[in-house]
């Protein structure tokens, strides 16, 4: 009966420990609660406190495993936010490396198309040149072509005063010849009168 005693005390003072520790909704137990539960406790019998107690120890397990199950899933959360935050670092400093190599290409493109303007221009320069080589190779042309046909005219006009001045020195030549033999011989010949007369008239 002593050991029963104890036990019930013992079942009394947790019940009582636990429904104290029950709150409302403002977070407080109102005294009138507190005095109701206690009337209620000990009303009851020696078996009721038992399943009583045998109640709240089970729903004080479960709040126990809740509270660790909530405290490992807020672990895990904690762990999931630090790794999202980390991914998130990284993506940020490769953003980062990104927009840097970005700017660079930007600098690196402007450049390209500031060398291809300046080959553009040394192209157009180069083409003008060429233009102008053109036309003034096709003026030598037209010249040398002039100075040709001048050469061929001069070489025409030299060929046909080089027939008459060798015609006039064969006429020339027989005139001396005949000059030469009339003074040694000293007769007048009439047909050697009329080779002279001829070759003044030639002359």
């Amino acid at each position: 009966d002593l050991i029963s005693n104890f036990v019930l005390v013992y079942f009394r003072i947790n019940i009582i420990i636990i429904m104290t520790d029950d709150i409302t909704s403002e977070g407080k137990t109102t005294h009138d609660e507190k005095s109701s539960g206690l009337g209620k406790l000990e009303s009851m019998s020696k078996e009721e406190l038992i399943k009583v107690v045998k109640s709240q120890i089970l729903l004080k397990k479960k709040l126990e495993t809740k509270i660790f199950e909530l405290t490992t899933s807020n672990t895990n959360f904690s762990q999931i936010e630090q790794e999202l935050r980390k991914q998130i670092d990284d993506e940020q400093l490769n953003y980062s490396k990104l927009m840097i190599e970005f700017d660079e290409n930007k600098i690196h493109q402007s450049k390209i198309e500031e060398e291809l303007n300046v080959t553009r221009e040394s192209l157009e320069s180069f083409r003008l040149q060429n233009e102008t080589l053109k036309t003034s190779c096709q003026n030598l042309r037209d010249e040398i072509s002039n100075l040709d046909n001048k050469l061929s005219t001069v070489h025409s006009s030299f060929t046909n005063e080089s027939q008459k001045s060798s015609s006039h020195f064969e006429l020339l030549s027989k005139f001396i010849s005949t000059t030469i033999e009339c003074n040694n011989v000293g007769i007048s010949d009439e047909r050697s009168n009329d080779d002279v007369d001829d070759a003044f008239d030639i002359c």
